[in-house]
Order: C-alpha cells, then sequence, then structure tokens
C-alpha cells in the first residue's frame, strides 16, 4: 500500500527536469524519490492549477501557496505481489483522500473515484479491493487485512512524510529557499500528512 499520484499528460514543458512517464501511469511518493521524480510531481501539481507557465520555480511555487487548498490526482495504490494484482484510485479521487481509509475498519469505504468504480468489500477478518465492481472476475482483487491496515496506512504516511523532505530539499536546489518552510507547511496540511493516524481502537466496528 502506496501512495501515488496519478501522471497525466502536461500541458507545458516545465522549466527543470522531469521524470518521464507515460500518461496515467502511477508515480510513487517516498522519501527516495529521485529529483526529477519530485520535479514531475510539482509539474503535475502545478499544470492541475495552471501555472506551470510561470518564469521560474519560485514564482511557480508562490502561485500554488496562494492557493486556498492544493490536491492533486492520486491516492493509495494498494499492489499484491503474489498475485500481481494492483487497484488503483480512479478518476476524481485525490491523494488528500488518503485518510479516508483509516474508516475502513467501521465498515466506511473510503472514496476511491469512478470510472471505472473501485470498491470494498467487509468481511470478518479481511477488506476486499475490486478495481471495478461491476466486474468481479476470479482473480481481479486484493485482500487487505484487517489487522495489517493500521500498519499499512503507518507506512503510507511515513512515505508521505518522507517525500515531503524530498520535495524541501529539491525547492531548495531550485531557487526556492524563501518559500519552502511555508510550501512544505501547506502541502502538509492540504494533503493530510503528518497529522497521527485515529488509533485503530476508534475506529474499529462490526464487518458487514
Amino acid at each position: 500500500m502506496r501512495p501515488a499520484v496519478e501522471v497525466m499528460r502536461l500541458n507545458a514543458v516545465p522549466l527543470w527536469h522531469f521524470a518521464q512517464r507515460d500518461p496515467l501511469s502511477w508515480l510513487v511518493l517516498h522519501a527516495a524519490c529521485t529529483d526529477d521524480e519530485v520535479g514531475l510531481f510539482l509539474a503535475l501539481l502545478a499544470d492541475r492549477y495552471g501555472v506551470l507557465t510561470g518564469p521560474d520555480p519560485a514564482w511557480i511555487m508562490e502561485a500554488l501557496l496562494a492557493e486556498e487548498m492544493i490536491d492533486i490526482s492520486g491516492g493509495v495504490l494498494v499492489h499484491d505481489s503474489k498475485s500481481g494484482v494492483t487497484i488503483a484510485p480512479s478518476c476524481c479521487c485525490g491523494l488528500a483522500d488518503w485518510r479516508e481509509w483509516q474508516q475502513a475498519p467501521a465498515g466506511v469505504a473510503p472514496w476511491m473515484g469512478h470510472s471505472p468504480d473501485p470498491e470494498m468489500e467487509f468481511h470478518e477478518t479481511q477488506l476486499r479491493l475490486w478495481q471495478n465492481g461491476d466486474d468481479r472476475r476470479p482473480g481481479t482483487h486484493v485482500d487487505v487485512p484487517r489487522s495489517a491496515l493500521s500498519a499499512l496506512l503507518a507506512g503510507v504516511r511515513q512515505d508521505l512524510i518522507g517525500f515531503l523532505d524530498a520535495l524541501r530539499a529539491w525547492a531548495r536546489q531550485h531557487g526556492c529557499a524563501d518559500l519552502v518552510d511555508a510550501f512544505i507547511a501547506k502541502a502538509d496540511a492540504d494533503l493530510a500528512v503528518s497529522a497521527e493516524l485515529i488509533p485503530a481502537g476508534l475506529t474499529t466496528g462490526g464487518a458487514v
């Protein structure tokens, strides 16, 4: 279970180096992201808010700081290494929605987007995820043990915290030292990164 953003086709070419990824692929966020991967993230974010054509990275970062809230297409990517099945967020799911997964033990499905419509089934010991709730072919789901969810979400949180550190380093290297603290604080707050997770005992409930 990893935090990830969806790679979209950019409407402009960034002023900095960025990782080349196919449109509709996924960029996993973590502390070890390269400078080019961080550059891709910032390009996707700036393009989403129509400021990628700004004159320099500092101008772009300042424009993003002026937004009431920043978010980016993405969420929680769930991969089963044994089956090879991956459940990805769909359209209109944002990275900031990732904490909705805390409510799953109480029988409340997180928002995972639509078209296709990812769906979560609630079983006694596991949460079963389908990429498309209308297409439940055998072997196309991922089971997440209820007992493992808290640790998995803690891992997502740590990945995001680590990515903010990588983003901070990138910003300092690209002339944004005067803005970096404010920008990281905004990204932390808007994407719900570093706040403590709700203890599992406060969200658990009976399986449906």
